[in-house]
């Protein structure tokens, strides 16, 4: 169902009633643009450095077609029923003279690849929906109280009152006389002009009408058709003026109902810096300002890439890829069915033309999601009776089930059970183990953090021992002068983070142990291309100078300890000056409350030092298989190996991040554990997983560090 301007207020009632009806609602967006060439995402960037390209990008462009589709259960029909409504929305400038022009960004790309896909932009600007966010609405709200009040303290001067009665005396004259359609008016002034107009629309109620000229007022007659046109425009634009999107947003914000996306980072940030209020800079401040507008915010993009068993199913991730496989076995077999409302007959189903109309693909993504989240709640239990009968947490017995025996008669199941069993799996949704582990975490497209926690901590990722931050590169180093200066550690790889800064990765282990947390011209390696030592004349001949020495090389542990403490710091500082908010509740975890004190987080961190690593991996080799005990001995400071591990540990959440929430096994509720603030043991599924990564990543995969195409564009300019 389309929403624009002239319908939009008659159908609030219908998009209410939707929302409140719903069991989860999905949503999509449809944007001028996605990233500046600037800001491309690096794997390496930390959740801070992709928020703020996130957030710059959300600044600078609009949704011009925002996707808003409910789903409801019908217990009664055993199916889901959605209600997709696709809303156009474009600034209101030409409505609203008060307000400020709306000053945006596009991306040629982005508008080349909308018309592609039969985007009606003139239906966009002719009759978007305005929007005014809390701020920009305060200000108009201001501008008009002001002039409002400014008319009542500053009445008009004696000589313009005797104008505008002048005018009015020479109006009814004219009307008597049907001869000239047309009467001027001189104005010597804009006050002389604006209180003629007031008084002649106040005395003669629409059977005249004026347009304004430089120094005067062109009056014409109105006929009865021309008169009641005018009323109605006159009658719409009084209405557009309080016309304002947010009220759908504000309707979202007070239901509290799950919000489903897919790959949705950008189209949060966008939607509520766009409808409701502006970002914060820091992405702490950003993840609790989500979480408190939206409690519950699933990314099916986060489901399909982490769920171990839906990885099976799903090679790619795309909403049109993954559409395509949740409409085939096993996904078919586990339901739900969903249907569309016959009142939103607009979309067919697997219409790709459709595809990329922000309503349609809100559509499509909570099927998606339906569809995703059965088929996590019935792994491994594909051949029970029913297909509602997947759930491990109903004790044996609990629902009556056709059971044949020689001695026993059939025990039938009485059909206000089977609705009851049918309707758990709406329950399920939002409170089984096996899935709430993955709520409230948005995916991060290319990079090495897999996700942002909106009510934890983020997504670490997997150790990089032969990683290395260099910082404070000065501008007449090269990508060919970095290889130069780490000859003795080649091969390598250099990925540019910006002009000043990259990461260098060292392919063979042994060799990173002669880098360590330094500047370069403290180490022997780089003195040794200094004037009259042994390498002076290659340094000359490769333009390495004495000014490279001041890079500094931060080794990868320190610089992920570095994030934490960042964070942990600036929360400290704001609760000791009282601008901090106290979290409480299931899933409000941050990383301030996981350890009361510095440093007792630091002594947990400790374990997943780049240290540590061979020492982990040591102790991963030489362990029996299977061990005695089903908990993986985890290396600590003192080098005393512990039985179990807090999962809300960065310890565990920087190297055993996918042994925690890849382990998907229909026995194992590990990841329900993060969302009940609970401990978790590292399982041998865990530590099997976290050793390949860990291998992966030490073997200096070129797949993993090269990233060439990226490391060439972002280096034009500073190529020799």
């Amino acid at each position: 169902m389309d929403v624009l301007k002239n319908n939009f207020t008659e159908l609030l009632p219908t998009i209410k009633q939707a929302i409140d009806e719903a069991d989860f609602i999905a949503l999509d967006t449809e944007l001028t643009g996605l990233s500046e060439r600037i800001g491309r995402n690096r794997s390496f960037d930390s959740p801070q450095a992709r928020y703020a390209k996130v957030r710059a990008a959300a600044t600078k462009f609009l949704i011009i077609q925002f996707g808003l589709c409910t789903f409801t259960y019908s217990s009664t029909d055993d199916k889901f029923i959605a209600r997709p409504f696709n809303f156009y929305i474009f600034p209101a400038n030409a409505d609203r003279r008060d307000t400020d022009d709306v000053v945006f960004m596009c991306s040629g790309s982005s508008l080349h690849f909308l018309s592609n896909n039969c985007f009606d932009f003139n239906k966009l600007i002719a009759n978007g929906i305005p929007f005014l966010n809390k701020p920009d609405e305060e200000i108009l709200l201001r501008r008009r109280a002001h002039a409002a009040q400014r008319q009542i303290e500053n009445p008009p001067e004696a000589d313009v009152v005797e104008a505008a009665e002048k005018a009015i005396k020479s109006i009814e004259a004219w009307l008597q006389n049907p001869v000239n359609n047309q009467l001027i008016i001189e104005t010597p002034t804009i006050r002389h002009k604006r209180f003629i107009f007031q008084q002649v629309r106040a005395k003669f109620n629409g059977f005249v009408d004026g347009d304004s000229r430089p120094k005067s007022i062109a009056f014409m007659r109105l006929t009865e058709e021309q008169r009641e046109r005018k009323f109605k425009e006159d009658d719409a634009l009084l209405s557009d003026i309080n016309v304002n999107f947010r009220d759908v947003i504000e309707m979202l914000v007070e239901a509290k109902k799950p919000i489903i996306g897919h790959n949705c980072f950008l189209d949060l940030c966008q939607t509520i810096h766009q409808f409701y209020e502006e970002v914060p800079e820091k992405v702490r401040q950003f993840k609790a300002l989500a979480h408190k507008l939206f409690e519950t915010i699933i990314d099916t993009k986060h489901l399909a890439s982490s769920h171990s068993k839906l990885q099976a199913h799903l090679i790619k991730t795309s909403v049109q890829d993954t559409l395509e496989i949740v409409q085939k076995r096993p996904f078919t077999d586990l339901g739900p069915k969903i249907v569309l409302d016959p009142k939103f007959a607009k979309y067919k189903f697997n219409d790709s033309s459709l595809y990329h109309e922000a309503g349609y693909d809100a559509y499509v993504t909570g099927f998606i999601f339906a569809r995703l989240v059965a088929f996590m709640l019935h792994e491994n239990e594909e051949a029970k009776r029913n297909a509602y009968s997947f759930l491990d947490d109903v004790p044996e017995g609990d629902i009556p089930v056709h059971k044949k025996a020689d001695d026993e008669p059939v025990e039938e199941q009485d059909e206000n059970d089977m609705d009851s069993e049918k309707k758990r799996l709406v329950d399920l949704m939002w409170t089984s183990p096996k899935v709430i582990g993955y709520y409230n975490k948005l995916h991060m497209m290319r990079s090495d953090f897999k996700y942002l926690n909106l009510t934890g901590e983020d997504g670490c990722p997997s150790p990089k021992p032969n990683s290395f931050l260099l910082s404070n590169i000065p501008q007449n180093c090269y990508q060919s002068t970095l290889s130069t200066i780490f000859e003795d550690f080649a091969p390598i790889f250099v990925n540019w983070v910006d002009d000043s800064n990259c990461w260098l990765t060292v392919k063979h282990d042994k060799k990173c142990e002669k880098l360590k947390e330094a500047k370069v011209s403290e180490l022997k390696f780089f003195q040794e291309f200094m004037e009259g030592n042994k390498r002076a004349k290659k340094a000359q001949e490769n333009g390495v100078t004495a000014e490279m020495g001041e890079i500094t090389i931060i080794p990868w542990g320190d610089w992920i300890r570095n994030i934490v403490w960042e964070d942990v710091d600036q929360k400290q500082a704001e609760r000791e000056s009282g601008d901090g908010e106290e979290e409480s509740g299931e899933g409000s975890e941050t990383i301030s409350n996981v350890s009361s004190t510095k440093s007792e987080q630091e002594r947990r961190y400790s374990a997943a030092s780049s240290s540590s690593i061979k020492s982990l991996l040591s102790n991963l080799d030489n362990m029996e298989w299977p061990p005695p005990a089903d908990r993986l001995p985890f290396p600590t400071k003192d080098g005393e190996a512990t039985r179990s591990v807090e999962v809300n540990s960065y310890a565990v959440e920087t190297w055993g991040q996918v042994g925690i929430e890849g382990n998907d096994n229909a026995n194992n509720d590990n990841v329900s554990n993060e969302a009940n603030h609970a401990t978790s043991p590292i399982t041998l599924d865990s530590a099997s997983q976290s050793k390949r990564r860990i291998d992966d990543e030490v073997s200096g995969s070129d797949a993993n560090v090269c990233e060439k195409s990226d490391n060439e564009s972002a280096k034009k300019s500073r190529t020799s």
